[in-house]
């Protein structure tokens, strides 16, 4: 579904190898937790996804780093350069919400993804009851600035932190937003 949703408009249609490295990667990197992932399916006969949500504890561990390394290994070599350009980025996020953190119990939202509106809100809601269910004191996410970060504001979440020009793919760079929500 990641793939889906932005390969035309990050890679093309000519760069399909690296579009599915990467996003399966990125969805590999994220889904550290099934216990506090969701998931939202069609009633339909497909059973399509519509929604997704993969959160984790910062102690979560992925098998996500020797399968990237293994995959980007068939790449071409300027497909692996761009896909090590994602695997950095994604780190670096990751990072930069463990230095804002200053709860001890906290979670992340890393990887959410809809294709409906509406069907994201429900899969929130039950994380972050969940959350506050089992005592942790947070849940923080980041976004770059081109997604829909009013959802987040209109949802509780404070922006806590604004990084400009981060350094994305070649001589791109994205404004990245944290958020949190206080449980």
């Amino acid at each position: 579904m990641a793939f889906d949703a932005w390969m035309a408009e990050d890679f093309g249609d000519s760069r399909f190898d690296l579009g599915r490295a990467v996003y399966e990667y990125m969805v590999r990197y994220y889904y550290r937790s099934a216990h506090f992932s969701r998931v939202m399916v069609s009633k339909d006969a497909q059973q399509d996804i519509l929604s997704f949500l993969l959160a984790y504890a910062p102690k979560n561990c992925s098998d996500s780093e020797q399968w990237f390394q293994e995959r980007i290994a068939r790449l071409s070599v300027a497909d692996a350069i761009v896909a090590r350009d994602y695997h950095r980025y994604l780190g670096e996020q990751s990072k930069r919400i463990a230095e804002l953190a200053k709860e001890e119990n906290y979670l992340i939202a890393g990887l959410f993804v809809s294709r409906r509106d509406g069907c994201g809100s429900p899969l929130m809601r039950c994380l972050l009851e969940q959350a506050k269910d089992e005592a942790y004191e947070s849940l923080y996410l980041w976004a770059d600035a081109n997604c829909n970060c009013e959802y987040y504001r209109r949802h509780g979440f404070e922006q806590v932190a604004r990084f400009d020009q981060t350094p994305f793919l070649e001589a791109q760079k994205l404004d990245i937003l944290v958020f949190k929500k206080t449980l």
